[in-house]
């Protein structure tokens, strides 16, 4: 998150298309690298929820991590709007250089916090007292307690393409990535209207 939040900053800094490639190119390297060591974002979140909450607990917690990105989603714009309004060339920088700042910077400091504050394991984290953490292990031992492996990988294949939840889960999951990456083209289809393009940050986010 740290690179990431270096990186999203140092994009105010580019003078060209080919810097801002550049920004681009190293940005999606960071995620990349971090998925290889096994520290991308989501993954690492869902696993944090995982070693507190049980696997009938999962559910509700996670989607409200997914509800969290879209509220996120919908709130950015008007954050980018407030800051083009009252930062455009404060200290001679541009209002589009302060929003890569800001959310650099925001970043970089929840990542330092996080790092700090997030537990590895129920049984090290600092905020539980003792007895929380037993409490914490022993209810995740519980609920993992005699899940053995049954069949082939094959077996469970199969077993998973039978499940209409399998597919259910799949729609879902491919609306979601849909309604994501219709940001990315917001812009351009509001430009087809007839609509100023000082309303643009209010009606999208910034990518």
């Amino acid at each position: 998150m740290i690179g990431w939040a270096a990186i999203s900053a140092a994009t105010a800094g580019v003078k060209s298309y080919g810097g801002l490639v550049a920004c681009r190119f190293f940005l999606g390297f960071v995620e990349a690298v971090g998925c290889y060591f096994g520290s991308p974002f989501y993954p690492g979140a869902l696993y944090l929820l995982s070693i507190f909450y049980t696997r009938k607990e999962l559910a509700t917690r996670i989607s409200l991590l997914y509800t969290g990105q879209v509220v996120s989603t919908g709130c950015s714009g008007l954050i980018a709007a407030a800051t083009f309004a009252t930062l455009d060339k404060v200290k001679g920088i541009a209002g589009w250089q302060w929003l890569f700042i800001i959310e650099g910077s925001a970043t970089a400091l929840v990542a330092i916090f996080g790092f700090f504050l997030l537990p590895d394991d129920p049984s090290v984290t600092r905020w539980l007292t003792e007895d929380e953490r037993k409490l914490a292990v022993d209810r995740i031992r519980r609920d993992t307690v005699g899940q053995q492996e049954r069949g082939s990988t094959l077996d469970g294949l199969k077993q998973a393409c039978k499940d209409p939840k399998t597919w259910l889960f799949c729609l879902m999951q491919n609306l979601h990535i849909s309604a994501c990456s219709f940001n990315n083209f917001f812009p351009t289809i509001v430009r087809t209207m007839s609509v100023g393009l000082i309303c643009d940050p209010d009606l999208t986010r910034n990518q």
